[in-house]
């Protein structure tokens, strides 16, 4: 007897991003795990992994990047500022120049 198998486009969505909420925490933890016992290299790893989901998602959205453009005016005011990506992030592509 044949089975009908109906695909749900929302469960694949959320299986996703509960995939990619894991490689995050892994991340996060490898990330720790490496401060905490001097381990530069596990500690890079980490830090990767947790920017794996973000590159794939916006990867898909956002224009290539095909040249260097005008560096922006207030540039050298944000050197060494920390959390930038929390501030400042916004999903939207810029427009470019």
């Amino acid at each position: 007897m044949a089975r009908l198998v109906l695909e749900d486009p929302l469960a694949d969505r959320a299986k996703d991003r509960i995939a990619g909420a894991a490689k995050e925490l892994k991340g996060s933890v490898k990330e720790a795990v490496g401060k905490a016992v001097g381990d530069a290299k596990l500690q890079s790893d980490g830090k990767a992994e947790k920017w794996l989901k973000m590159n794939a998602e916006f990867a898909v959205k956002w224009p290539n990047i095909t040249r260097k453009g005008t560096p922006p005016a207030d540039g050298k005011a944000h050197e060494g500022e920390t959390d930038k990506f929390q501030k400042y992030f916004t999903p939207e592509p810029g427009k470019g120049e």
